[in-house]
């Protein structure tokens, strides 16, 4: 656990990973702050196939989105831009880094099928600010909330039979099959690798990057990126957790348990034994971010 404490805005950070029942651990999850400009990235990649990908993606993906909220943050400082205007073009240079990872990947791996693939659920925070960017490609989810009052924010699954993944699956000439899979294949519409669900049928076999739509194919690694305000004292909670946290877990439940007096304990460990008892069969990580004022 560790704490932010030169700035206005405390934040607390607890991270656990378990393998739980599964019989090898494909989850990857990474925190970085800078203490100069108080921001911090987390990130969470859930792997599949093997867990090859999402260190490779996990490992990038921290610094490279960190790298962005300090260019912002100086951004934000100089007062030369408007707000809205630096939250949109925030947005962008995070949705598009994120692309370009996906495409690096591909040279990287020049294809193969053996890495598998990875959804992704990341944070970045510009406290001093009270700003908040998501990127979420996959189930992983984020859930962000406080008290009861509180409306909560929580990332959109992507699942193929949401009404707006299945019309996209169908215009990237791909199929859903009974048990609702991409292809047949995938439980998921979005994801970072399964580089041969992003070929359309009529497109070439041969393993090349032009063969290969990374936005508009069958399973497409394009985020939902949102930039948020937050203020701590209303939604002083941010869970970040893999699939194996959220299967077993409502929203309702987690803000029950994260309202109880914590003593110091590590909450994300505590959520992942939770999930543990509840049944969970999966890898199971859990990232807990709980921002409060300085006095």
């Amino acid at each position: 656990m560790s704490k932010m404490d030169d700035g206005p805005i405390r934040v607390t950070i607890d991270r656990y990973e378990a393998q739980g029942r599964r019989p090898y651990m494909e989850d990857q999850s990474r925190v970085q702050m800078d203490p100069s400009t108080h921001t911090l990235a987390a990130v969470i990649c859930d792997g599949h196939g093997s867990a090859i990908l999402a260190r490779w993606v996990v490992d990038r993906a921290v610094v490279l989105i960190l790298r962005i909220l300090n260019r912002y943050h100086y951004r934000f400082a100089s007062g030369f831009f408007r707000r809205n205007f630096l939250c949109a073009c925030l947005e962008a240079d995070v949705k598009r880094v994120l692309v370009y990872l996906e495409r690096m990947a591909y040279r990287t791996f020049d294809g193969s099928s053996i890495v598998g693939g990875c959804t992704l659920i990341a944070v970045g925070c510009i406290p001093d600010f009270q700003l908040l960017v998501t990127a979420n490609v996959g189930d992983s989810r984020l859930w962000m909330g406080g008290n009861e009052t509180s409306n909560g924010f929580a990332t959109l699954d992507h699942k193929p039979l949401h009404p707006d993944e299945w019309s996209r699956i169908q215009r990237g000439r791909g199929w859903i099959s009974r048990d609702a899979r991409v292809n047949g294949v995938l439980a998921l519409s979005r994801a970072f690798g399964d580089w041969s669900l992003k070929r359309h049928p009529r497109t070439s076999p041969n393993r090349t990057e032009r063969s290969i739509h990374f936005l508009d194919g069958p399973v497409s690694c394009m985020p939902d990126v949102h930039v948020l305000p937050f203020c701590p004292q209303e939604m002083p909670w941010i869970v970040l957790g893999s699939d194996g946290i959220w299967d077993v877990l409502s929203h309702a439940e987690m803000r029950k348990f994260l309202s109880i007096p914590s003593h110091d304990r590590n909450r994300a460990k505590d959520l992942v034994q939770a999930a543990y008892r509840r049944g969970s069969t999966d890898n199971m990580t859990a990232i807990v971010l709980f921002f409060s004022r300085l006095d």
